[in-house]
Protein backbone atom coordinates (compact mmCIF):
# COMPACT_ATOMS: atom_id res chain seq x y z
CA UNK A 1 0.00 0.00 0.00
CA UNK A 2 3.11 2.30 -0.48
CA UNK A 3 2.07 3.68 -3.49
CA UNK A 4 -1.31 4.57 -2.26
CA UNK A 5 -0.07 6.38 0.74
CA UNK A 6 2.16 8.26 -0.99
CA UNK A 7 -0.95 9.68 -3.30
CA UNK A 8 -3.10 10.30 -0.54
CA UNK A 9 -0.67 12.08 1.62
CA UNK A 10 0.23 14.19 -1.50
CA UNK A 11 -2.37 14.82 -3.55
CA UNK A 12 -5.28 13.77 -1.87
CA UNK A 13 -6.01 17.00 0.50
CA UNK A 14 -6.80 19.61 -2.24
CA UNK A 15 -9.50 16.99 -3.47
CA UNK A 16 -11.44 16.99 -0.62
CA UNK A 17 -14.21 19.53 0.39
CA UNK A 18 -16.75 19.86 1.82
CA UNK A 19 -19.14 17.21 0.04
CA UNK A 20 -18.63 13.78 -0.25
CA UNK A 21 -17.71 12.13 -3.36
CA UNK A 22 -14.83 9.87 -5.72
CA UNK A 23 -11.79 10.75 -6.46
CA UNK A 24 -10.71 9.46 -9.21
CA UNK A 25 -6.60 9.38 -10.32
CA UNK A 26 -7.64 8.51 -13.74
CA UNK A 27 -10.16 9.33 -16.74
CA UNK A 28 -12.58 6.84 -17.51
CA UNK A 29 -14.62 5.30 -14.34
CA UNK A 30 -15.08 1.28 -14.17
CA UNK A 31 -15.12 0.53 -10.69
CA UNK A 32 -15.13 -3.50 -9.60
CA UNK A 33 -15.07 -3.41 -5.92
CA UNK A 34 -15.14 -1.43 -3.07
CA UNK A 35 -11.87 -2.01 -1.21
CA UNK A 36 -11.84 -1.17 2.68
CA UNK A 37 -8.00 -1.22 3.54
CA UNK A 38 -8.20 -1.65 7.27
CA UNK A 39 -4.50 -2.57 7.55
CA UNK A 40 -1.71 -3.29 5.17
CA UNK A 41 -2.52 -7.32 5.18
CA UNK A 42 -6.13 -6.91 5.86
CA UNK A 43 -8.45 -6.06 3.53
CA UNK A 44 -12.40 -5.95 3.30
CA UNK A 45 -13.83 -6.34 0.08
CA UNK A 46 -17.26 -4.93 -0.53
CA UNK A 47 -19.56 -5.18 -3.47
CA UNK A 48 -22.50 -4.17 -4.90
CA UNK A 49 -24.86 -6.74 -7.18
CA UNK A 50 -27.94 -8.05 -8.54
CA UNK A 51 -29.55 -11.02 -7.92
CA UNK A 52 -32.67 -12.57 -9.50
CA UNK A 53 -33.38 -9.06 -10.33
CA UNK A 54 -32.96 -7.78 -6.95
CA UNK A 55 -29.54 -4.79 -6.05
CA UNK A 56 -27.96 -5.59 -2.87
CA UNK A 57 -24.64 -5.45 -1.30
CA UNK A 58 -22.30 -7.96 0.83
CA UNK A 59 -18.89 -8.69 1.86
CA UNK A 60 -17.09 -10.91 -0.75
CA UNK A 61 -15.38 -14.38 1.00
CA UNK A 62 -13.46 -17.18 -0.50
CA UNK A 63 -16.71 -18.69 -1.95
CA UNK A 64 -18.91 -15.49 -2.95
CA UNK A 65 -20.61 -12.83 -1.65
CA UNK A 66 -22.02 -12.83 1.61
CA UNK A 67 -25.40 -10.44 1.77
CA UNK A 68 -25.15 -8.63 4.70
CA UNK A 69 -29.11 -7.74 4.25
CA UNK A 70 -29.58 -11.52 4.15
CA UNK A 71 -27.64 -12.09 7.60
CA UNK A 72 -29.92 -12.06 10.41
CA UNK A 73 -30.63 -8.45 11.88
CA UNK A 74 -29.07 -8.93 15.77
CA UNK A 75 -27.35 -5.64 15.48
CA UNK A 76 -29.42 -2.58 17.40
CA UNK A 77 -27.89 -0.57 14.41
CA UNK A 78 -28.77 -3.31 11.19
CA UNK A 79 -26.98 -2.57 7.97
CA UNK A 80 -28.57 0.21 6.02
CA UNK A 81 -30.46 -0.53 2.95
CA UNK A 82 -28.04 0.47 0.22
CA UNK A 83 -24.31 0.88 -0.16
CA UNK A 84 -24.77 4.65 -0.53
CA UNK A 85 -26.05 4.86 2.69
CA UNK A 86 -23.16 2.36 4.20
CA UNK A 87 -20.83 5.06 2.88
CA UNK A 88 -22.45 7.84 3.60
CA UNK A 89 -21.93 6.50 7.23
CA UNK A 90 -18.18 6.60 6.72
CA UNK A 91 -16.31 4.80 9.52
CA UNK A 92 -19.42 4.12 11.92
CA UNK A 93 -21.24 1.85 8.87
CA UNK A 94 -17.82 -0.06 8.51
CA UNK A 95 -18.19 -0.98 12.41
CA UNK A 96 -21.42 -2.40 11.90
CA UNK A 97 -20.53 -4.88 8.82
CA UNK A 98 -17.35 -5.55 10.98
CA UNK A 99 -19.76 -6.30 14.08
CA UNK A 100 -22.51 -7.98 11.98
CA UNK A 101 -19.44 -10.46 10.21
CA UNK A 102 -18.29 -11.22 13.38
CA UNK A 103 -21.49 -11.93 15.71
CA UNK A 104 -23.47 -13.88 12.57
CA UNK A 105 -22.22 -18.25 13.11
CA UNK A 106 -20.95 -19.62 10.00
CA UNK A 107 -24.30 -21.44 9.37
CA UNK A 108 -25.67 -18.18 9.37
CA UNK A 109 -22.93 -16.39 6.83
CA UNK A 110 -23.05 -19.74 4.73
CA UNK A 111 -26.85 -19.81 4.27
CA UNK A 112 -26.54 -15.71 3.25
CA UNK A 113 -23.46 -16.01 1.16
CA UNK A 114 -24.31 -16.56 -2.94
CA UNK A 115 -21.60 -17.44 -5.66
CA UNK A 116 -19.91 -14.78 -7.81
CA UNK A 117 -20.76 -16.67 -10.93
CA UNK A 118 -24.40 -16.19 -9.94
CA UNK A 119 -24.81 -12.35 -9.53
CA UNK A 120 -24.10 -9.22 -11.79
CA UNK A 121 -21.68 -7.06 -10.37
CA UNK A 122 -22.24 -3.38 -10.01
CA UNK A 123 -20.16 -0.30 -9.89
CA UNK A 124 -19.34 0.07 -6.07
CA UNK A 125 -20.61 3.59 -6.30
CA UNK A 126 -23.93 4.36 -7.67
CA UNK A 127 -24.50 8.46 -7.72
CA UNK A 128 -21.27 10.35 -5.91
CA UNK A 129 -21.96 14.41 -5.30
CA UNK A 130 -18.98 14.84 -7.32
CA UNK A 131 -16.45 13.00 -9.27
CA UNK A 132 -12.85 14.98 -8.85
CA UNK A 133 -10.65 13.86 -11.26
CA UNK A 134 -6.24 13.84 -11.40
CA UNK A 135 -4.86 14.26 -14.59
CA UNK A 136 -1.38 13.92 -15.83
CA UNK A 137 -0.95 11.94 -12.62
CA UNK A 138 2.57 10.10 -13.35
CA UNK A 139 5.19 11.22 -15.46
CA UNK A 140 5.55 9.06 -17.90
CA UNK A 141 1.64 10.07 -18.80
CA UNK A 142 3.13 14.05 -19.08
CA UNK A 143 6.42 13.42 -21.09
CA UNK A 144 4.20 11.21 -23.85
CA UNK A 145 1.78 14.42 -24.20
CA UNK A 146 5.11 16.44 -24.08
CA UNK A 147 3.65 18.19 -20.91
CA UNK A 148 5.62 19.89 -18.05
CA UNK A 149 5.47 17.75 -14.78
CA UNK A 150 2.70 20.15 -12.47
CA UNK A 151 3.72 21.55 -9.55
CA UNK A 152 0.39 20.80 -8.44
CA UNK A 153 -2.63 18.69 -9.05
CA UNK A 154 -4.51 19.35 -12.25
CA UNK A 155 -7.58 18.98 -11.09
CA UNK A 156 -10.71 18.33 -13.06
CA UNK A 157 -14.92 16.91 -12.95
CA UNK A 158 -16.74 13.92 -14.32
CA UNK A 159 -20.69 13.49 -14.14
CA UNK A 160 -21.60 10.86 -12.83
CA UNK A 161 -23.18 9.37 -15.66
CA UNK A 162 -19.34 8.68 -16.66
CA UNK A 163 -19.46 5.30 -13.82
CA UNK A 164 -20.66 2.44 -15.18
CA UNK A 165 -20.38 -1.63 -14.34
CA UNK A 166 -17.03 -3.63 -14.76
CA UNK A 167 -18.50 -5.64 -17.97
CA UNK A 168 -20.69 -2.65 -19.09
CA UNK A 169 -19.69 -1.39 -22.49
CA UNK A 170 -17.73 1.62 -22.48
CA UNK A 171 -20.02 3.52 -25.28
CA UNK A 172 -17.50 5.80 -28.01
CA UNK A 173 -18.99 8.92 -29.31
CA UNK A 174 -18.67 9.06 -33.01
CA UNK A 175 -16.96 12.19 -33.29
CA UNK A 176 -14.62 10.27 -31.20
CA UNK A 177 -11.72 9.16 -33.28
CA UNK A 178 -9.32 7.01 -30.76
CA UNK A 179 -10.47 5.55 -27.78
CA UNK A 180 -7.68 5.95 -25.21
CA UNK A 181 -7.79 3.21 -21.42
CA UNK A 182 -5.92 2.39 -18.51
CA UNK A 183 -6.28 0.79 -15.42
CA UNK A 184 -7.61 3.14 -12.59
CA UNK A 185 -7.24 3.82 -8.79
CA UNK A 186 -10.29 5.71 -7.65
CA UNK A 187 -10.65 6.72 -3.65
CA UNK A 188 -14.01 6.68 -1.94
CA UNK A 189 -14.76 9.64 0.01
CA UNK A 190 -17.05 8.76 2.85
CA UNK A 191 -16.60 11.55 5.73
CA UNK A 192 -17.38 15.14 4.84
CA UNK A 193 -14.76 18.06 5.83
CA UNK A 194 -13.44 20.92 4.03
CA UNK A 195 -10.06 22.42 3.76
CA UNK A 196 -8.53 19.31 5.60
CA UNK A 197 -4.52 19.34 6.11
CA UNK A 198 -2.52 16.02 4.71
CA UNK A 199 -2.37 14.74 7.97
CA UNK A 200 -5.81 14.17 8.62
CA UNK A 201 -6.99 13.29 4.77
CA UNK A 202 -6.42 9.67 5.28
CA UNK A 203 -9.65 9.59 7.69
CA UNK A 204 -12.26 10.96 5.23
CA UNK A 205 -11.09 7.84 3.00
CA UNK A 206 -14.08 5.47 2.95
CA UNK A 207 -12.32 2.93 0.86
CA UNK A 208 -10.93 2.90 -3.11
CA UNK A 209 -11.86 0.62 -6.13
Amino acid sequence: MGSVDLIVEHKLALALSSYQGFFSLGFYLKPLLLYKVKAVDEVMKLARYLHSNMESYGVLVDHGITCLLALPKALKCPPPLTFDELIALGNKGIKVVERLMRISSQNEKGNATISVDDVTLLAPVLSPPKIVCLGLNYRDHAEEQGKDIPDEPILFMKPRTAIIGPDQPIIRPKMVKQLDYEVELAIVIGQKGKNIPVSEAKKHIFGYT
